[in-house]
């Protein structure tokens, strides 16, 4: 038995018999799959309860191997988010790179805090969403387990390197180690790929409400998560990209 938890729904599949599974990321459990006859039909926040990007309080119990949801109260519906377009792209994005990422009930409370926290940041954002969901991305890849080293050269040790990022080594380089690598994989130059990165992963939501990265440093960005994502992660290019980008897919 469960019992009362907070949790963010990340999928609804409609089943046989009105009967729906909903894949939840709950605050004490992690990622877990339940089954439920609860409707959506109604009017107010009840209705949202089995929405994506809801953030409530769920009661479920636990039946053998198997998980049912039987009610339930909404902390925060997010609605706001499903009527702008772009909102909804970061936002899907976020969900499906969230179910990528945790393995089954395996609990996750930091990486928890940071999908509530980016979620209402993000509905109460007035533009620039890209520097919210890469921020978002990059505290997903820290709390993997597998995301890259920045506070050492991962070639030498060097304490605090910010000359390049390397992709093959894994991490950043400093001054010395970057002047001699001849990768194509290395991030760097004139945008401080370091710095940035180290950013976005490390500041509260709060925080980057008042912050923006221009359009060319979102690219970069997005594609050194992308590379780090496939190479360490597996995780390949995700349903969810073509809404941030409709003609290219990214």
């Amino acid at each position: 038995m469960f019992g009362n938890t907070e949790a963010v729904v990340l999928r609804q599949i409609k089943i046989l018999e009105g009967r729906r599974m909903l894949l939840l990321f709950t605050k004490e459990h992690g990622k877990i799959s339940a089954g439920t006859r609860l409707s959506e039909k109604g009017k107010g926040k009840s209705a949202l309860l089995l929405q994506p990007f809801t953030y409530g309080r769920y009661q479920i119990r636990q039946l053998r191997n198997n998980y049912y949801l039987d009610g339930g109260e909404v902390i925060r519906s997010h609605y706001g988010i499903g009527q702008d377009p772009d909102k909804y792209a970061e936002a899907c994005f976020a969900l499906e790179l969230t179910d990528k990422i945790l393995p089954e009930e395996a609990p996750a409370e930091q990486l928890f805090g940071d999908l509530t926290a980016f979620l209402s940041a993000l509905e109460q954002r007035k533009r620039d969403y890209r520097t919210l969901g890469l921020a978002y991305q990059a505290k997903a890849v820290a709390a993997s387990g597998s995301g890259p080293q920045t506070d050492a050269c991962v070639h030498c040790g060097a304490p605090d390197p910010r000359a390049a990022f390397s992709l093959r080594e894994g991490g950043a380089l400093c001054e010395s180690c970057a002047a001699k690598a001849s990768e194509a994989l290395l991030y760097g130059g004139r945008f401080a790929i370091v710095d940035m990165l180290r950013f976005l992963e490390r500041q509260p939501f709060d925080t980057l409400q008042r912050f923006a990265l221009d359009a060319e440093a979102c690219r970069l960005l997005q594609e050194l998560l992308d590379r780090w994502m496939a190479s360490y992660l597996d995780i390949g290019r995700l349903k969810s990209r073509a809404l941030l980008d409709p003609e290219t897919g990214r």
